[in-house]
């Protein structure tokens, strides 16, 4: 937890909200791992996720749900929702807007191994997930350690164009002819 707020904080997050029941504690091991960012972030510590969600999303906030890569999704489990719900990779992302230019937005991101709960997963409006850049053997490594997950995550929803101008859905570099 203590990472995860280090790098909110040097990121430019605005806020973190923690579960208070499923959430690794702020203990003194975490607080010194944020290096005094759990005291320049704002903390929301949240009773019931699903509640927060749901209210942010009357509220404007778009939901996205970071997931596990597509390639090592399992195929056996249907969404029972009617609704559709897009993968969105890092790498297509950062080739668009920032979502975060349309609408303030909730990034949600389970615990290692089971990842969200599922009714958590199944409300966010979209999901985005870091694809491996591996070669080699196969060696077990499916995921990343969440707080390495939530640092490029962060980055890639925060990233701001450097040197361009957006025109419409297409960005131009200013070098260019």
């Amino acid at each position: 937890m203590g990472a995860i707020l280090r790098t909110a904080y040097y990121l430019g997050v605005d806020a973190v909200a923690i579960s208070k029941r499923t959430s690794a504690p702020l203990s003194p091991v975490a607080l010194k791992a944020a290096a005094g960012a759990a005291e320049a972030v704002r903390l929301f510590s949240v009773d019931s996720p699903s509640a927060f969600v749901h209210n942010s999303k009357q509220y404007g906030w778009k939901v996205w749900a970071a997931i596990a890569p597509v390639s090592s999704l399992r195929r056996s489990e249907p969404r029972t929702s009617s609704r559709q719900v897009t993968n969105i990779s890092t790498s297509s992302l950062k080739r668009r807007q920032s979502p975060l230019v349309h609408h303030p937005c909730l990034l949600m991101l389970g615990g290692e191994g089971a990842g969200l709960i599922g009714p958590l997963q199944k409300a966010a409006d979209n999901n985005v997930y870091i694809e491996p850049r591996k070669s080699g053997p196969d060696v077990g490594v499916d995921s990343l350690n969440v707080s390495v997950a939530a640092g490029l995550l962060c980055d890639t929803f925060l990233r701001k164009p450097r040197n361009e101008d957006l025109v419409g859905n297409k960005t131009y570099d200013q070098n260019d002819d």
